[in-house]
């Protein structure tokens, strides 16, 4: 289960279906408000600053992995400092449209990936 986590929420490798980046898009942010309702009310508003690097690091290696399922690298995230335009086209790039069929540079398709329980590793 900690490589799956760890793989899922650190890594920039590999690729992210639509469906599992909205799921754990929402699990980190109900993580994050939970975490920052608690260090605020018990250490005060400048504990809450602790939160945002790692959090920031598990935002964009989901990005990139969502990024990496679409085809692109994980450089095309900089496209969010175009004013008004960049964050509407990163929207549409990771949130509603569909990923590359198959297997590409980044990986297998998430979508099709079946693990045989039978296999031992």
């Amino acid at each position: 289960m900690g490589g799956f986590v760890w793989e899922r929420l650190f890594s920039f490798r590999g690729r992210m279906s639509r469906r599992s980046f909205w799921w754990t898009g929402v699990a980190v942010g109900a993580v994050f408000v939970a975490g920052y309702v608690l260090l605020g009310r018990s250490f005060g508003r400048a504990a809450v600053f602790a939160l945002y690097p790692p959090f920031l690091w598990v935002g964009l290696a989901i990005c990139a992995k969502r990024m990496h399922d679409r085809g692109h690298a994980a450089g095309w995230l900089a496209v969010i400092l175009i004013p008004a335009v960049g964050p509407l086209l990163l929207f549409l790039e990771l949130a509603l449209m569909r990923g590359t069929q198959g297997e590409n540079d980044y990986g297998p398709d998430p979508r099709e990936v079946r693990r045989d329980y039978f296999t031992v590793r």
